[in-house]
């Protein structure tokens, strides 16, 4: 039964007139003006109960509306921003699996054994906050045209990796250009510390 229907049956229990006796036989006073004199007073209880009733009635139904547009699954904004949310999310999750599994595939200039050397282009802690920089980080140098791959878990750090030769000599130069580079968000000498790094020190391969 829903709300609307406990109400209306208050209502309709609220309008019966109560049952009343007669009064004592003999006075003079007895009798039908005693029920009259009853039956009038419980008439008005009743009218009044039935107001206080609809009143109460009324209040309630519409907090129950107001309650629902404001804070039930139809509201626009609220949806709206629940998806953002499981968007975002989403992303984020795909990203954290990318960059915690090591197997870029069998492809990647990284598991190549023939090249042992790579550029450490910047360390990050891993946190989610320190995942997001480091793939914008990723992002922006991918932007530049640099050969960089995606974000790389190597233990309680993130880093993000350019270039793969066999020797550290061939990476001098794309090191150099890396530590020239500004960062993502406009600071320069963001990749300062740049260096050359033997791939097998950081990933098994």
């Amino acid at each position: 039964m829903t709300p609307q229907d406990n109400m209306l049956e208050i209502f309709r229990q609220a309008g019966k007139s109560p049952s009343h006796t007669g009064g004592s036989a003999g006075g003079p006073f007895g009798g039908a003006g005693d029920e009259g004199l009853a039956s009038h007073g419980g008439g008005g209880n009743g009218l009044n109960g039935l107001v206080l009733l609809g009143s109460i009635g009324i209040a309630f139904i519409l907090g129950i509306a107001v309650g629902k547009q404001l804070f039930g699954p139809g509201n626009p904004a609220e949806a709206a921003a629940s998806e953002a949310r499981d968007e975002r999310d989403s992303l984020e999750e795909v990203r954290r699996e990318e960059s915690a599994d090591p197997e870029q595939g069998t492809a990647s200039p990284l598991y190549d054994p023939a090249l042992r050397f790579t550029v450490v282009v910047a360390a990050y802690g891993n946190t989610e906050t320190q995942t997001v920089y480091a793939w914008n980080t990723h992002d922006h140098l991918a932007a530049a045209g640099f050969e960089v791959f995606p974000p790389l878990g190597t233990g309680a750090r993130i880093v993000v990796l350019a270039g793969a030769a066999a020797t550290s000599d061939e990476l001098a130069s794309l090191q150099l250009r890396i530590r020239a580079l500004a960062g993502w968000n406009g600071t320069d000498g963001a990749f300062g510390d740049a260096y050359i790094e033997r791939i097998d020190k950081l990933i098994d391969r």
